[in-house]
């Protein structure tokens, strides 16, 4: 839609053209760009409609800048207004204006806020650095609803994150007017909060350990001794974690077993009840994993938002078993088109633009100038902000040996220190572009649910444009788009650009329990004499590899002919080499198994070895 009325002055005609341009979401694009020149060209911030909406749109693009000013302008207008005080101090926490946020602080006591808010407000605060200020707001919500749970729950996170345990839970060596005191009255241990007008007065000024004797009303000598000082956040702490013990919150108990329970290997099943990870869990869990394996569920739905990037860190080069398409199809799938993945720009979701990434760092891969959205690179930040500010989540320590290392900087853990080499990277090696266009697609909640869903949709816009390619790690998403633009996974990309490493690629990938990749039949004999050895070995992988690509039967065949060749060949081998076959035959219909018997049978030159095909495929297929 294009604008007929003035542009150098706002007049009736101009609010009515705007009215237009809202009542649509495809000209969502185009109202944006006249909120922002309204305001910034001619100077108009009479509406507060428009300031609001405008606001809106910049907070899911994102556009720090159209936020920061929108949400002061409003803010200052109507200072009475909490939701303007909130967006305020939202925005310029993300524009890192930490001095703007210390002075917008100091108007914390003019509001009264909810629960729900005042976490909201508290991260805020932690974000931009002011721990002893967030701490402090905190503390004073909970006074004022101390059986909150939400409330508790947050003080105790914060109880145990370095940047604002340090607070809470700091020592002091001597008694001050309002230091909470762990004494000995008379031999018995009590605890208090120290009044300068109260009668404790007098245990202002003593140290650790210090002792003192005073009379009590009656004249009688009483002694006193300081066994530790800390503040008054310290002793709301103790408070929490008796009520965890009582079991007064909802979200965390405490739980004691008998002896009884404890015997007969109980405590295991004890242990799952109380996780949550019963049978039932169990079961509709190996549901998700299958569904997942055949590319019905997205890889998200094992992602908690909260901790996406370690999530991904820990699916992916963890113990799940994360699948990729084979390769093979990708080559038909190019080959059909006519089309050459190499003269198409990569685009990167997230666990992609991780897995390549970590590729980069093991093998010194350079995969050229690819892009990604600026949502991706915001996910990252948010996510770093979160590690180093009271919201850690963790990475498992098998992901981290298995990865390169990389030298931890002072103040940071693991994960802080990866997700800034990647965002380094990111930003030196991609192109980064704002996304609009995902404000015209109906997918609101979705995206306020899930940034990996907002990540994957805007990858998806670049794609469009150009002559660009989508690189994701998503099974599930990608069939769904696989008619509409050109699509491949990291794995694919890595053997087209290095074909001289890929080798030492799907090694790495058994190593890391990615399925899908094309394997050698020397690596796999080499990682079967380890394993029959008793070492430590990825041939379980490499089978599961066999299991989940079906076009790698020729070098399931080249393995079992490796083995049956050795000097010696025991009955376990040989149970090996028939559960190898078994797998093959069963993983595809009769007929396809039948071929694969054919051409098995005439390849082996032992008489033994085709014995052992013959009867595996009968076991598979008994014939009628």
């Amino acid at each position: 839609m294009r604008s007929v009325v003035p542009t150098d002055h706002v007049e009736l005609v101009s609010h009515m053209y705007a009215d237009m341009l809202a009542s649509n979401r495809c000209h969502f694009e185009e109202y944006f760009k006249f909120l922002r020149h309204v305001r910034e060209d001619l100077g108009y911030t009479d509406n507060p409609i428009w300031l609001q909406n405008e606001y809106s749109i910049a907070s899911q693009l994102p556009d720090t800048e159209s936020m920061v000013a929108t949400s002061t302008i409003l803010h200052q207008r109507y200072p009475e207004q909490k939701n303007f005080y909130i967006a305020s101090l939202c925005s310029l926490t993300r524009a890192n204006e930490q001095e703007k946020v210390k002075e917008l602080a100091k108007e914390l006591n003019n509001y009264e806020f909810s629960p729900e808010n005042t976490i909201f407000v508290y991260r805020q605060l932690v974000l931009s650095g002011l721990f002893e200020v967030a701490i402090e707001f905190l503390y004073q919500q909970i006074q004022q609803k101390p059986t909150n749970e939400g409330l508790n729950m947050e003080f105790h996170r914060a109880s145990v994150v370095a940047a604002t345990a340090k607070i809470i839970n700091k020592e002091y060596e001597e008694v001050f007017d309002g230091a909470y005191v762990q004494y000995r009255h008379n031999g018995q241990q009590k605890s208090t909060i120290i009044d300068a007008s109260n009668r404790d007065a007098f245990l202002i000024g003593l140290k650790k350990g210090e002792s003192t004797e005073q009379n009590d009303w009656r004249g009688n000598l009483e002694t006193y001794e300081v066994i530790s000082i800390h503040n008054k956040y310290h002793q709301l702490v103790e408070r929490i974690y008796q009520d965890i013990g009582e079991n007064k919150f909802n979200s965390i108990h405490a739980f004691q077993f008998t002896d009884e329970e404890m015997q007969g290997g109980n405590i295991i099943n004890l242990l799952q009840d109380i996780t949550g990870h019963d049978s039932d869990w169990q079961s509709q869990q190996r549901e998700r994993e299958r569904k997942y394996k055949e590319s019905e569920y997205p890889f998200s739905i094992f992602l908690n938002e909260n901790s996406l990037l370690d999530d991904i860190y820990n699916h992916m080069f963890g113990d799940f078993k994360y699948y990729n398409y084979p390769r093979n199809l990708f080559v038909q799938l190019y080959e059909d088109e006519q089309v050459s993945l190499l003269e198409l720009q990569p685009v990167f979701d997230l666990p992609s633009v991780v897995l390549a990434f970590e590729l980069h760092l093991k093998f010194n891969l350079g995969f050229g100038k690819f892009v990604v959205p600026d949502s991706l690179v915001k996910v990252i930040e948010c996510f770093i902000q979160c590690e180093q500010y009271g919201m850690a989540s963790g990475v498992y320590q098998s992901v981290a040996d298995l990865l390169v290392p990389l030298d931890i900087l002072e103040g940071d853990g693991w994960s802080v220190t990866r997700f800034k080499a990647l965002l380094s990277w990111i930003k030196d090696s991609a192109e980064i572009i704002q996304v609009t266009e995902r404000l015209n697609q109906s997918h609101d909640e979705l995206f306020k649910e899930s940034s990996y869903i907002t990540v994957f949709y805007d990858c998806l816009s670049l794609v469009m444009k150009g002559k660009r390619l989508l690189i994701s790690g998503d099974m599930a998403l990608m069939k769904l788009f696989v008619n509409r633009c050109p699509v491949a996974d990291v794995s694919y990309l890595a053997s087209v650009k290095f074909p001289e490493q890929y080798s030492a690629i799907c090694q790495f990938f058994m190593q890391a329990n990615i399925y899908g990749a094309p394997l050698e039949a020397d690596y796999v004999l080499a990682e079967y004499t380890k394993h029959s050895s008793g070492k430590s070995s990825t041939f379980n992988q490499c089978k599961e590899n066999f299991c989940y690509n079906k076009s790698l039967f020729q070098v399931v065949f080249s393995v079992c002919q490796g083995i049956m060749d050795a000097p010696i060949v025991n009955a376990a081998d040989e149970l090996v080499v028939e559960g190898l076959l078994s797998d093959t035959f069963s993983s595809v219909n009769r007929d396809i198994a039948y071929m694969m018997l054919q051409t098995f049978v005439l390849q082996t030159r032992s008489e033994h070895f085709r014995r052992i095909i013959v009867s595996t495929f009968k076991s598979v297929y008994p014939l009628s």
